[in-house]
């Protein structure tokens, strides 16, 4: 799991997994799915989707760049995979977030009064 979540974004196949890991394809998958991971792969896109997520929250890269940062080959392939995992576009995410987040201004004024009523 630690490898996978720091390092999302290389070419992985399963068997590069486990052989960095030391241990076989068979016994990988077992392991992941006896910690209700699902498979090695299916925890592999959850890591690039968790990462795609925070640059659309945190970043004005185009989804082209951010594609690329986690490990997809193609916009096409961050589509793919991130509406099947969260129902709407990257596109669709990064609007609903910018509306569904406080922006600066307001995130300071509510930290100011968190501070001032301890």
């Amino acid at each position: 799991q630690r490898l996978l979540r720091g390092e999302y974004a290389k070419r992985w196949t399963v068997e590069a997994i486990a052989r960095r890991v030391g241990c076989n394809r068979t016994d990988l998958e077992a392991a992941f799915r006896q910690r209700d991971f699902g498979s090695v792969h299916t925890y592999l896109i959850a890591c690039r989707i968790a990462a795609a997520k925070e640059l659309l929250r945190t970043t004005a890269w185009r989804v082209e760049e951010i594609a690329k940062e986690v490990g997809y080959r193609s916009k096409t392939s961050l589509y793919e995979q991130f509406r099947r995992r969260t129902t709407m576009s990257p596109e669709q995410y990064r609007e609903r977030w910018k509306h569904a987040a406080p922006t600066p201004a307001v995130f300071a004024l509510l930290q100011r009064l968190v501070r001032t009523s301890d």
